[in-house]
């Protein structure tokens, strides 16, 4: 059975990158305790796509039932850090309201179609099918992912290998509240060379 960690709470920043990092990077990853029990994490996310917005909109698969979830990209700094607002109450389980089909449209950028105005429910199918018949349609992509998380103190590190429909590849996410706490561990990783910086939604778009 498909798991799902708790979302985390307030303004996190973040980097993150796909590619392979080299056995030195890995190496002091590891010598890192593992955080929150996080290992070897077996997840499934079906990301919902916009051409024209970043924001993280996706449904998570949980206790064999998917659940919304929103992810609120906030800004981007140097170096490709970003700072995402999460909390528990943006994860929502299925039937949804008119309300966050509207949010979720909102966030993607997208108009609904009219066919929506009539519901009072939807389900997830309902929710994919709609926002794919939107203007400009979204689309979506089903990742498969197993991670582990590593305790870096007033931060952590996430690795990952990422199944997208057309690759598989390691993903290296760098995480605090704190932004110079993410460039202290990004300095001490030296992964900037190793791996092409990149979020998720950026990712899905190329490997979708």
């Amino acid at each position: 059975m498909l798991m799902t960690k708790p979302p985390e709470e307030g303004e996190i920043w973040e980097w993150r990158a796909f590619g392979q990092p080299s056995e030195a990077t890995l190496d002091i990853i590891r010598n890192h305790p593992i955080r929150t029990g996080v290992k070897d994490h077996r997840g499934e996310d079906l990301y919902l796509i916009s051409p024209i917005s970043d924001q993280n909109v996706k449904l998570r698969q949980w206790k064999r039932e998917w659940v919304l979830k929103f992810k609120l990209l906030l800004t981007t700094s140097n170096r490709g850090i970003e700072v995402y607002t999460e909390t528990a109450g943006w994860v929502h389980r299925f039937p949804i309201g008119p309300e966050l089909l509207s949010h979720a449209a909102r966030l993607l950028g997208t108009s609904l179609p009219e066919s929506a105005e009539s519901a009072t429910k939807f389900s997830a199918e309902n929710l994919i099918d709609i926002l794919a018949h939107a203007t400009p349609p979204i689309f979506e992509v089903r990742v498969r992912k197993l991670r582990s998380q590593f305790d870096f103190g007033d931060g952590w590190v996430e690795l990952s290998e990422a199944r997208f429909p057309n690759q598989t590849i390691q993903s290296l996410s760098i995480h605090s509240p704190k932004t110079e706490v993410v460039e202290l561990i990004l300095d001490l990783l030296e992964t900037s060379h190793e791996m092409e910086v990149m979020n998720y939604v950026e990712a899905c778009r190329r490997w979708g």
